[in-house]
């Protein structure tokens, strides 16, 4: 009898305390990078010579990026950027800015965008400029060049689509394309609501059994 109230005790608390984490983990949110906007339909193009190559980015001419976010977090943004030359001196200065004000920078050294040419693929350079904030409004990506060798083309691969999500803009560049891209958004997930309504289900189902149990021993 001691031995059944004690059993009962635990499976009590053990189904208090999984009820608690099952509210927990509903409550509990954790920021998860999500592919919220792309343009990355390359399939049209036979080879990856034919692939459009937009604008040039030098020592003298800025692209600038413009696109808009409400209620939404941005992480980063992910470019396909073509680069041809020897010279992999130089670097890219990227600055975000969102209603004229800068609110993060990335540099970006030329010899890791020759680190990503490979001759069956066209790989992303990814650029994480998020602050972790919804800022809601007008966004502006200025990717400038410094130290660049006259030498070496950088320009961003594009395509042909029905509609962009960023609008591209460059001195050496008629819009005829759009850039490719992959705009990347933080979203609140709960990873652990699944795991937790699981375990308290599994001791509804024992704690069930075990009762059933208890009761056929008191009558016998």
């Amino acid at each position: 009898m001691f031995m059944g109230k004690k059993r009962k005790a635990v499976m009590l608390g053990v189904n208090v305390f999984l009820v608690l984490a099952l509210l927990w983990s509903v409550v509990f949110t954790v920021d998860r990078k999500n592919a919220a906007y792309t343009n990355t339909d390359i399939e049209r193009y036979k080879s990856l010579n034919t692939i459009p190559k937009l604008g040039a980015v030098t020592n003298s001419r800025t692209a600038e990026i413009q696109f808009s976010l409400y209620d939404e977090k941005l992480y980063g943004i992910a470019l396909f950027f073509y680069v041809s030359g020897e010279n992999t001196d130089g670097e890219l200065v990227c600055s975000l800015k969102h209603d004229g004000e800068t609110i993060s920078e990335q540099t970006v050294a030329v010899k890791e965008l020759f680190a990503l040419v490979d001759k069956n693929e066209i790989k992303p350079k990814e650029l994480i400029l998020g602050n972790g904030e919804v800022c809601n409004g007008d966004y502006t990506l200025e990717i400038k060049g410094s130290g660049i060798s006259p030498q070496t083309r950088i320009s961003l691969y594009g395509n042909k689509a029905d509609e962009y999500f960023l609008d591209y803009t460059n001195a050496n560049y008629q819009n005829y394309n759009g850039i490719l891209y992959i705009v990347e958004t933080l979203e609140p997930e709960r990873p652990y609501v699944w795991a937790c309504a699981f375990l308290l289900a599994m001791s509804f189902v024992f704690s069930l059994i075990i009762c059933m149990n208890e009761r056929e021993k008191e009558h016998e």
